[in-house]
């Protein structure tokens, strides 16, 4: 049997690039990406 890569969701969201302001930023990105596809699997 192969061992095949597995890509864990956290490895996407941190590819993800943060488009806001750095100085208006109050939540980390990823955290709030998380935290809305745990509320869509509710």
């Amino acid at each position: 049997m192969e061992m095949e890569s597995k890509l864990r969701l956290a490895d996407v969201f941190v590819s993800i690039t943060d488009p806001r302001q750095a100085g208006q930023v109050e939540h980390d990105l990823v955290e709030l990406v998380v935290v809305a596809v745990n509320a869509l699997l509710v």
